[in-house]
C-alpha cells in the first residue's frame, strides 16, 4: 500500500485480475497512486514463493528468505536492518515467536527511534514478546480496538480457532459474528517515547473510523 500509493482493495482487484503467476504486477500497480517517498521496505519470510511474490510485485526494497527463529540474520541484510526504524508483522505469531523479534530488534542501530508493531491473532500469547522487549528498553502498549485479520479458511479452523480462543480465556463472539480471524495490535516504543509522546490523540482520530467498518465486532479495550 505504501510503495505503491495504492488501497489495500486496489492490489487485491489487481492480484486477482492478472493473468496468473506470470503476471507483472509491478507495471500493473505503477500509476496507481503515490507511493511514499524515501521509504524502504526489508521483508524477511522463510517461504520462496512469498519473497518471489513481493519482488516480482516490487512491494520490498530487499528481500531475504530466511527463518529467523532457527536461522541468524543473513549477512545481506544486516546493513539494511541498521537503519530500520518500524518493525511490522500482521497474523505470523504462532509460527515466530520472541525469538524473531529479539534478533529483529537488536540489529537495529537507533532503537530509541524504533516502534516495533506486531498484529496478534488473539488466542496467542505475546507476553513472552513484551517481556523481552521490556529488557531492550521498550515499553508496549495494545491498541483499544481489534483488527479483523482474513476470513476462516474453512468451517473445520473456524471451529478449532473458536475452541482455541475460549480455552485461552477470551470472548470468541467477534469470530462468531463476523467469520473472521482477529488480531490485536501491540506497539512497542522505547520507554523515552512513550514518556514524550502519547497515543492517545492518534487513538481519538482513528478509533471511530475503524469502527465505522461492518468488520469491527468488538471495540472493548483491553485491560
Amino acid at each position: 500500500m505504501l510503495k505503491h500509493g495504492c488501497r489495500y482493495g486496489g492490489i487485491t482487484e489487481t492480484i486477482l485480475d492478472g493473468d496468473g503467476p506470470g503476471e507483472n504486477l509491478q507495471s500493473t500497480l505503477r500509476g496507481r497512486g503515490d507511493a511514499v517517498k524515501n521509504m524502504h521496505v526489508i521483508g524477511l519470510d522463510s517461504s520462496v514463493n512469498a519473497i518471489r511474490f513481493c519482488e516480482r510485485g516490487n512491494l520490498q526494497d530487499y528481500s531475504f528468505c530466511a527463518n529467523l527463529e532457527l536461522e541468524e540474520i543473513p549477512a545481506a541484510a544486516v546493513k539494511p536492518l541498521r537503519s530500520a526504524n518500524f518493525i511490522l508483522s500482521s497474523g505470523v505469531y504462532g509460527y515466530i515467536s520472541e525469538v524473531t523479534t529479539r534478533k529483529l530488534v537488536l540489529a537495529v542501530a537507533e532503537r530509541e527511534a524504533l516502534w516495533v508493531c506486531n498484529f496478534v491473532l488473539r488466542p496467542i500469547d505475546y507476553s513472552p514478546t513484551i517481556r523481552i522487549l521490556d529488557t531492550l528498553g521498550f515499553a508496549t502498549e495494545t491498541a483499544p480496538v481489534l483488527f479483523p485479520h482474513r476470513r476462516f479458511s474453512s468451517d473445520a479452523e473456524r471451529e478449532a480457532t473458536i475452541a482455541f480462543i475460549r480455552t485461552s480465556g477470551n470472548d470468541p463472539s467477534p469470530e462468531v459474528a463476523a467469520g473472521y480471524l482477529y488480531t490485536r495490535l501491540y506497539i512497542s516504543r522505547s520507554r523515552e517515547a512513550v514518556a514524550g509522546v502519547s497515543l492517545a490523540p492518534f487513538w481519538a482520530q482513528e478509533v471511530p473510523r475503524h469502527t465505522a467498518s461492518a468488520l469491527v465486532a468488538d471495540t472493548t479495550p483491553v485491560g
